[in-house]
């Protein structure tokens, strides 16, 4: 349980702090070990092969011979038999006797794609059914000096889907692919081939801890005032035992100081201070995308060892989505620092299915403002994207429009499913809430509307269909929701997208609409035409 704990900042003046830092002395806290010398092989093989991580199953066996292109011409159809294996990873390591000496040993997993089980020294020490989640589990007493081996286990993901989906009481529209929490469209979509097979997509590492150190923190705008701003800081910090600290935050040229009472394990504490005449995040088109930048540093409580350093960049703006009575029904645009901005964007969907992340986002987000774009939106039926797909948003002032990864389906209400969701939920919205550009946080893709205009409700009791709706409003209404409050920098949420179907007849003049006229349809261009000067 992480605890959160909010206090006042106490300002200090920067050459105090400047000459107060000539005295401190560092010593190493924390180190960690990437594992990256991995073998692989189907669980009824023999023999083993070398492959390099992060990947996924598919680039893996092209690269051995085992299977042709999976885009080429009907490799969808041929490779099918890789989503039915179970396929074993494994590594062996050392480790010299000062890290095994660490105060704690942690295993961290980020990106498992598909169903794991995690063995160390065969010993199972995860279960990991969540590919947006970071699964991480304490693993001192299971190391050894030599000749560690960690292995991992990927079950057939369909074969546990399709499992967990005969045990419903009920049959969810989506099908089996809703009791995985794993990106939506590799079990196929109108765009992409089904790929269900498995991939670890950042390397497994082990983190040793020796004393109180921050793991992260995060800067939020509170309020924007006339020539001031206040802004909250937020700091995770990890630690063996209970104690006392002191933190010290530096921003551009000015400095704050803080103490503060902590208890062993994973603590949060939040702190509120003012920054006077700030220089504002804007998004392109609108002003400087401008990063302040941050450094903060823990200190035992008497002011002279450090412990841990950490620096970030951020930015201080306020983003909200308007939605009000108006002339036309509901209005439905962003408030960015007081000024109603004109939004210009597209829907973004994973750049590769097998390797999912982009790889080159930096070039890509400069092209979205080179194209005048200054938002895009972050499609429910992929994936949460890695920090450095944001962190150019940051910088080239495009504003994001998050989806949470659900999409075009109805989702399962049990407490498990729900308590996983969750974690899930607030990982993400912790992790992206650093950065200025997310603008939105959107529930799912579709959901709503196919609920409600897609004929899914027509063979079903009213007691089923009763319960179904409560596990969505259970979700997107109440957990998905509350989440974002509690952790999302003052962003706005909204259920779903669209918020009205062309079943509606507010389709046109609330919130957001998905015309799928001209492709599904296939509609005239010029209907669009027609629909604007009707607008």
């Amino acid at each position: 349980m992480i605890g959160v704990q909010r206090l006042k900042l106490y300002i200090v003046y920067p050459f105090l702090c400047f000459m107060a830092m000539n005295f401190f002395s560092t010593i190493s806290s924390q180190q960690w070990y990437y594992l990256d010398k991995w073998e692989y092989k189907k669980a009824e093989d023999e023999t083993w092969k070398s492959c390099n991580l992060p990947n996924s199953i598919y680039n893996i066996l092209n690269s051995d011979g085992f299977i042709e292109n999976p885009y080429w011409q009907d490799q969808e159809v041929k490779i099918a038999w890789v989503d039915e294996q179970t396929w074993l990873f494994r590594t062996r390591f050392d480790l010299d006797t000062a890290l095994l000496n660490s105060s704690t040993i942690e295993s961290e997993f980020e990106g498992l794609d598909g169903y794991a089980e995690i063995y160390l020294n065969h010993s199972k020490i995860l279960v990991a059914d969540n590919s947006f989640r970071n699964w991480r589990t304490e693993c001192k007493n299971l190391l050894l000096e030599k000749n560690n081996l960690l292995e991992i286990r990927f079950n057939p993901t369909l074969a546990y889907a399709k499992q967990k989906y005969s045990e419903l009481a009920y049959p969810l529209p989506g099908s089996e692919r809703v009791m995985l929490r794993k990106p939506q469209f590799l079990f196929g979509w109108d765009f992409g081939p089904k790929m269900t097979g498995c991939a670890i997509r950042n390397l497994p590492r082990l983190k040793f801890t020796n004393q109180i150190i921050v793991e992260d923190f995060r800067i939020h705008t509170q309020e924007i005032g006339e020539n001031q701003a206040l802004l909250e800081l937020i700091v995770n910090v990890q630690s063996p035992t209970n104690g006392q600290g002191n933190l010290l935050l530096e921003i551009d040229k000015d400095s704050f100081l803080m103490e503060f009472e902590y208890d062993a394990g994973r603590t949060e504490h939040a702190f509120e201070f003012v920054i006077y005449n700030p220089k504002l995040w804007w998004p392109s088109g609108q002003g400087e995308p401008f990063m302040h930048h941050a450094s903060l540093s823990l200190f035992d409580k008497t002011q002279t060892i450090l412990k841990s350093n950490m620096q970030k960049k951020f930015g201080i703006r306020t983003i909200t989505l308007i939605q009000e009575p108006d002339d036309f029904g509901k209005s439905f645009y962003f408030l960015v620092n007081g000024k109603a901005i004109f939004i210009k964007g597209a829907n973004y969907v994973p750049a590769d299915v097998l390797d999912l992340y982009h790889k080159n986002p930096d070039s890509f987000i400069k092209s979205l403002a080179k194209s005048n774009f200054n938002m895009i939106r972050v499609w429910g039926g992929g994936s949460y994207e890695k920090d450095s797909f944001y962190t150019a948003c940051d910088q080239y002032g495009i504003m994001v429009w998050q989806d949470f990864m659900y999409a075009c389906a109805m989702y399962p209400g049990h407490v498990d499913f729900l308590n996983n969701a969750a974690v899930e939920a607030k990982e993400q919205v912790s992790r992206l809430s650093s950065h200025p550009s997310i603008a939105l946080w959107c529930g799912n893709n579709e959901s709503n509307e196919a609920w409600h205009n897609w004929g899914w409700q027509k063979d079903m009791s009213k007691k089923t269909s009763e319960r179904i709706w409560f596990d969505y409003q259970k979700l997107f209404q109440e957990i998905l929701p509350g989440i974002v409050k509690e952790n999302g920098n003052r962003i706005s949420y909204i259920e779903s997208s669209p918020l009205y179907g062309r079943g509606d007849p507010r389709f046109k003049s609330e919130g957001d609409a998905h015309d799928w006229g001209i492709w599904h349809d296939e509609m005239p261009f010029e209907v669009l035409k027609a629909e604007c000067h009707d607008l």
